[in-house]
């Protein structure tokens, strides 16, 4: 299968990459909040209108999931003329590969912690950590989904951490009462279950939540929001 077959594969519905291309023409600067292999058919779409896009356009997405796809498709398409890949190594090989190279703006961040001191107020703090975490249904590079808790404020951390989880509503997004949203694809959901599995499989305690859907959800792909501790940082 080579590359434009696997893209186009990835990509799913063109519809909604029209959308977003119909989007580009009007505005500098496009985001789309999917995984970036449902969106590599975005250039193609964009080059299929009749007349140009302005120089400036510029077109990002949000929470990639196969660099391997994504990478070697912008970085063949002959309209794109800047990536931004969030890694290293992809982005070496990617470039070795193909001429002319591309220009690259590489991302030096990673997991940071949310750190809760010793004198927080956890009614505030709390409430915080958790809409951080979980923003997106926590489908984003600076989800805050680690959380660091003086042994001192351990117990009445846990015991609000999952108080409030429990306040938090999982549905779909017509629902106004609903804070967490469904993963974006069968894929994601499945990757997320495995996550939860080895979680307890590696000995993490499991405050709240676990495998399956939320209770009331017998479809889409909702998750049962969970929070593990003690686990090795």
């Amino acid at each position: 299968m080579n590359t434009r077959t696997r893209a186009a594969k990835a990509a799913g519905s063109l519809d909604r990459v029209h959308k977003a291309a119909s989007a580009a023409r009007d505005n500098p600067t496009v985001s789309t909040n999917r995984p970036a292999d449902a969106c590599v058919g975005l250039a193609d779409e964009i080059g299929g209108f009749d007349e140009p896009l302005p120089s400036t356009t510029a077109v990002s997405t949000l929470a990639p999931q196969d660099p391997s796809v994504v990478g070697a498709a912008l970085s063949a398409h002959p309209d794109v003329v800047k990536n931004r890949p969030y890694r290293l190594r992809r982005a070496r090989s990617s470039r070795r590969r193909r001429k002319p190279s591309k220009r690259v703006t590489l991302e030096l961040g990673g997991k940071g912690p949310q750190i809760l001191l010793e004198d927080a107020d956890l009614t505030t703090a709390i409430p915080i950590a958790l809409a951080s975490g979980f923003a997106n249904s926590a489908q984003a590079c600076i989800a805050g989904t680690l959380i660091l808790v003086p042994e001192s404020r351990q117990d009445e951390a846990l015991v609000r951490l999952k108080d409030h989880v429990a306040t938090l509503k999982v549905g779909a997004g017509t629902d106004p009462e609903a804070r967490i949203g469904p993963m974006v694809s069968q894929k994601q959901w499945e990757r997320i279950q495995s996550y939860i599995r080895l979680g307890i499989d590696e000995g993490a305690g499991l405050l709240t939540g676990g495998e399956g859907r939320p209770d009331g959800l017998d479809r889409g792909w909702f998750v049962r929001p969970t929070l593990f501790t003690h686990v090795t940082n």
